[in-house]
């Protein structure tokens, strides 16, 4: 029994939809977009009963036209690699009639007129009868066409040829802005990428510098801190080597029993205060040792991260040994630490290089008083919970409410030129709540002082 026109119709919209769900299916998830948008060619083009479908995209600037895309009919020679940089200058009524936005349907090629003369060339040396075209348009701009053709008759394309080809070219506008987002996108990440990159090692430069700036402060004190003991071991090393020459020359020359009481005295004395001497000595060279060991752990520039069991009042020592020369004598430190501290696990050189700034900011804000007074730092250790705490408390000039809002930011100072870059605090606050997860308080009053605490989990 032969089906009824209505059926017949049923039956090919029912088709019709299951190509545009499986088109649908196969542009939701795209691990390859050109078998998906090969697939779907060749869905509507089968489906059309076209010899040919196709894709041509539209390059930025309107000027040429690429075939990027094509199905064909076993029998039918593809033409997709001649059809390259087209200059869309050239095709003045195909592109005015697609700029609208509706469907170019040409039924028969052959009665084109003069004003598609270009196209009309073009058609037939492709031997193209008829042809059905819908803009790609996305952005509000002409991003190229999807098109159907006929090289074996003079077609009459159907309601339902041109509702495919509607929902195909909508389907590639789609994907194609998703193609032109993603690659947006992925331009944007590898911008910024290398954005961040440059930031990490700017940052590192910085955080070198920095440490750079506190060494060279620390530099011209620590030489006078070393000169010091230097100056007495080596007047005293000279006094010794002159004893000690002069001892030789005695017990060579003479018994001791048959000294006279002058070189006896003398021998008795020399020999007491060698004693003294090298004690001195001693105490000069371990006191010179001390200050290169605490100098050389400030002016580690690498970027290790290495955790270690840290003594944080030993931290505190070391720093004010290293810092002692910027401590003058109008200013007070006041020691108040937890002897029952237990070791931290931290990156002791970082945690070193906190208490470096914080008590150097501390002396600096007690030395830019305007007016003289006695200064006093105390700096304090304590156990609260789970945590280990740091105080430093200072009577110098204080902050202001505006200057305590941006005291964290990067490159903010309120230092002069060539006194910091700025990263000071920033650093601090990086060290305390980025690496160790801790906390870090300020509380100060203009012209009054400022109390830092800093609070490090002992669990971390």
């Amino acid at each position: 029994m032969q089906a009824s026109s209505f059926e017949l119709k049923l039956a090919r919209q029912l088709e019709l939809e299951k190509i545009v769900s499986s088109i649908a299916r196969g542009f939701v998830k795209i691990d390859n977009i050109d078998n998906a948008i090969n697939r779907a060619l060749q869905l509507i083009g089968e489906f059309s009963q076209s010899n040919r479908a196709y894709v041509f995209e539209i390059n930025a600037s309107e000027s040429t036209m690429n075939n990027t895309y094509e199905w064909c009919q076993k029998y039918v020679e593809p033409e997709i690699d001649k059809l390259k940089n087209l200059p869309t200058a050239m095709y003045p009524w195909w592109m005015d009639k697609i700029k609208t936005g509706n469907i170019l349907d040409i039924h028969d090629v052959s009665a084109l007129d003069d004003s598609a003369k270009a196209e009309k060339e073009l058609l037939e040396m492709q031997g193209i009868q008829s042809v059905l075209v819908l803009p790609i348009i996305y952005r509000s701009q002409l991003q190229g066409f999807v098109g159907f053709d006929n090289v074996e008759s003079k077609g009459i394309w159907t309601y339902e040829d041109q509702t495919i080809l509607g929902l195909a070219a909508e389907f590639f506008s789609n994907v194609f802005e998703r193609i032109l987002v993603e690659s947006e996108l992925t331009n944007i990440n590898n911008n910024l990428g290398i954005a961040v990159d440059s930031l990490q090692r700017a940052h590192v430069q910085l955080f070198q510098q920095e440490q750079l700036v506190a060494i060279g402060q620390l530099a011209a004190g620590v030489a006078h801190e070393i000169n010091n003991p230097l100056g007495f071991v080596l007047s005293n090393h000279s006094t010794l080597k002159s004893y000690v020459e002069k001892m030789i020359h005695i017990i060579g020359t003479q018994d001791y029993k048959k000294l006279d009481a002058n070189l006896k005295t003398e021998y008795e004395y020399i020999k007491k205060d060698i004693g003294y001497l090298t004690e001195d000595i001693d105490t000069g060279l371990k006191r010179v040792k001390k200050i290169v060991e605490g100098l050389s752990f400030f002016s580690k520039m690498d970027s290790i991260e290495e955790f270690e069991f840290y003594d944080l009042n030993e931290g505190i020592k070391d720093t004010l040994f290293v810092v002692n020369y910027k401590i003058t004598e109008d200013i007070q430190v006041d020691l108040k630490l937890d002897e029952q501290l237990p070791m931290m696990f931290v990156n002791g050189r970082k945690i070193n290089q906190v208490i470096l700034n914080l008590i150097t900011n501390a002396v600096d804000a007690i030395l830019d008083c305007s007016k003289p007074y006695n200064g006093k730092i105390v700096i304090e250790t304590g156990i609260i919970d789970d945590s280990i705490t740091l105080k430093i408390i200072d009577n110098g000039i204080g902050m202001t409410d505006e200057v305590k809002q941006h005291i964290f930011n990067p490159f903010f100072t309120t230092k002069p030129v060539g006194k910091g870059t700025g990263l000071g605090l920033n650093i601090i606050y990086d060290v305390i709540k980025n690496i160790h997860k801790g906390e870090i308080e300020i509380v100060s009053t203009d012209a009054v002082g400022t109390e830092i605490v800093v609070t490090l989990p002992l669990k971390e």
